[in-house]
């Protein structure tokens, strides 16, 4: 059996979107909630989601947590000029984490960027200098974020009313 590319862009249907709309909203929602919402039987409801699960169009279930009702009021965006040989090495490190968010690879002038959140200033603080100790890390450039405008998940726009 031939192997599916990883990269598959699927082309969806009105249905599949409403339900990816609904449960990127809310994973909790039912199967008789979203056949209520949208008009049809739980049985294709249930067929749907089966076969977005199998394309992996739903990766997971997950929830969003208000970071700042945990006490993580400081998010930081972090540049990281890396030894190129040494980048996937030290993505792999600083991706372990538990307050990198995300991580990126990107162009310009800067290797690597972590979107961060910590519970305040001494935190990022420690966290920038123990990263610093790494001989491969040239030099950080550290945003912190005011107030924040606007978070969107599940980080895909979907156009779906």
């Amino acid at each position: 059996m031939a192997k599916k590319e990883k990269n598959t862009i699927y082309q969806l249907d009105e249905i599949d979107l409403k339900i990816l709309t609904h449960l990127s909203n809310s994973s909790k929602t039912s199967l008789n909630q979203l056949s209520n919402i949208l008009g049809i039987p739980v049985s294709t409801v249930f067929a749907r989601i089966k076969k977005l699960e199998e394309k992996r169009i739903i990766d997971k279930y997950t929830l969003s947590v208000d970071p700042k009702k945990l006490g993580f009021n400081v998010t930081a965006i972090i540049n990281f000029s890396v030894e190129g040989s040494h980048i996937e090495e030290f993505e792999k490190q600083i991706s372990n984490h538990p307050n990198v968010l995300f991580l990126y690879d990107i162009t310009g002038d800067f290797d690597v960027i972590a979107v961060t959140r910590f519970r305040n200033i001494e935190e990022l603080d420690y966290f920038i200098k123990n990263i610093l100790k790494n001989p491969y890390v040239k030099r950080t450039i550290t945003n912190i974020a005011l107030r924040v405008v606007k978070e969107s998940y599940p980080h895909v726009p979907l156009l779906i009313e």
